[in-house]
């Protein structure tokens, strides 16, 4: 009888590790957007790593793009001296986590206003959609971006 709840635990464990999502949940899926600023600012080295700040965005981002689960979607956003949509919606991480690798800063100013836009129009879907934005906060008029964060 041991031996059997034990079989039963870990294939009970085994189960929640494969993250299982049943038919209900199969359209319940989310839109994530990542916004990466690679303005000029984003070249500053962190003391504390000896990192710039794009490097670490840049691994926080791919950490974010590995949470993906079924029935998810992801792209993302640059936002340097221009917006760019580097990869656009897709169910597949890895695209953007290579992505996210070949990044590299600008030397204008950050757009973050205009690639979080950029990004609303990827995924119209409020209740779907999920933007992260990774930046420095070196951003022109950042009161009115907050508001405009905190509207969505």
């Amino acid at each position: 009888m041991s031996l059997l709840l034990q079989l039963l635990l870990v294939g009970l464990l085994g189960f929640a590790l494969a993250d299982p999502l049943w038919n209900s949940q199969e359209d319940t899926g989310q839109d994530l957007i990542l916004v990466v600023d690679n303005s000029a600012s984003m070249r500053a080295v962190d003391p504390d790593s000896g990192k710039s700040r794009l490097a670490l965005a840049i691994e926080q981002a791919g950490d974010v793009a590995g949470t993906l689960r079924a029935g998810d979607n992801i792209a993302l956003v640059t936002a340097g001296g221009s917006v760019r949509v580097v990869v656009g919606m897709s169910d597949f991480a890895p695209t953007v986590q290579d992505a996210l690798l070949e990044i590299q800063p600008t030397d204008g100013p950050t757009k973050i206003g205009e690639a979080i836009a950029a990004a609303r129009r990827l995924a119209s879907d409020d209740e779907k959609r999920r933007i992260v934005v990774f930046s420095d906060g070196c951003v022109e008029n950042r009161q009115a971006l907050r508001q405009t964060q905190t509207a969505t």
